[in-house]
């Protein structure tokens, strides 16, 4: 199967200005598919990044970033634990403009999401860069 029938998000660190950093988010999983560019502070994905070091804790467990507006371009991904033996999913909201918008999930395996962890903290380390979170086949 391929990438996209599995869940993919795509965080793309573009260009640092006087607004922020503009991130190009997009995310895609079977025929649907978004992305949006808006503006964050690295600081606020460095700490969801830091929020993600062995996540999830407990069948409770949850971790969202947020950036942009959410009725123009709006990128929200909320992670959180599917079941007692601490498999992770994830949401993501993608808002193009007031009348575009998509949201999709899928479950997600912990060496994936380790993955992304470790590329986003880079990404925020660099100014640059792109992280990538695969789903599973689940």
């Amino acid at each position: 199967m391929s990438e996209q029938t599995k869940g993919r998000i795509e965080i793309v660190v573009d260009d640092e200005g006087d607004d922020g950093t503009l991130i190009w988010a997009t995310v895609a999983k079977g025929s649907f598919s978004g992305s949006a560019r808006t503006y964050t502070q690295l600081e606020r994905l460095a700490s969801f990044a830091s929020a993600l070091n062995g996540f999830p804790a407990n069948v409770e467990a949850r971790c969202t970033y947020a950036a942009g507006w959410p009725e123009d371009d709006y990128v929200e991904l909320a992670l959180f634990c599917l079941d007692h033996a601490g498999h992770a999913a994830v949401s993501v909201t993608i808002t193009d403009s007031p009348r575009l918008k998509v949201t999709v999930g899928f479950a997600v395996e912990a060496a994936s999401l380790d993955e992304f962890r470790v590329q986003l903290a880079e990404l925020c380390q660099t100014g640059h860069g792109k992280a990538i979170l695969l789903g599973t086949l689940g």
